[in-house]
């Protein structure tokens, strides 16, 4: 299925967001994940959240590359990218998605713990759609998961 379609499920129609979610720890990225399915079960929705480690990986998905040579070019609806990256930072990433025609549309959330004001600045030259840091405390975060829901998720309902 297409990112953004309905599903028919036979009781009711399902909306499925694709999220792409490029974070390198796997505890953010679990908290993260499980914190977006919580939202979409209370929403009606359903995420497919696919997540990378590292930022050339998710370029290669992006851009159907390598192993995702034949997957199909459909892109996701949102991209939460943590900067900090083995490998291609996402700095790089980030550039790469919004320079590039077939991907600047796509809504770009730099969700890090970088919070200082040169990489607040160099996100928003590279055309980031927004930036959340990230809290260290779960109770932040969810707060932070809110605010993600509320400016980039409920508005494409």
């Amino acid at each position: 299925m297409k990112s953004g379609e309905q599903e028919q499920t036979g009781q009711e129609d399902i909306m499925a967001f694709q999220v792409l979610l490029i974070e390198d720890n796997r505890i953010d990225a679990n908290l993260t994940s499980r914190s977006l399915n919580e939202f979409a079960v209370s929403a009606g929705i359903r995420f497919d959240i696919i997540v990378f480690a590292e930022g050339e990986s998710a370029l290669d998905y992006l851009y159907c590359r390598g192993t995702y040579a034949n997957r199909g070019r459909t892109n996701p609806d949102l991209i939460l990218l943590d900067l900090k990256l083995p490998g291609i930072d996402g700095f790089e990433v980030l550039e790469k998605i919004k320079s590039t025609p077939s991907t600047k549309s796509i809504p770009v959330v730099v969700f890090t713990v970088h919070g200082d004001e040169q990489s607040i600045n160099r996100c928003l030259e590279l055309k980031a759609d927004d930036f959340m840091q990230k809290p260290f405390s779960g109770k932040d975060f969810k707060t932070t998961l809110c605010q993600l829901q509320n400016n980039w998720i409920l508005p494409r309902l």
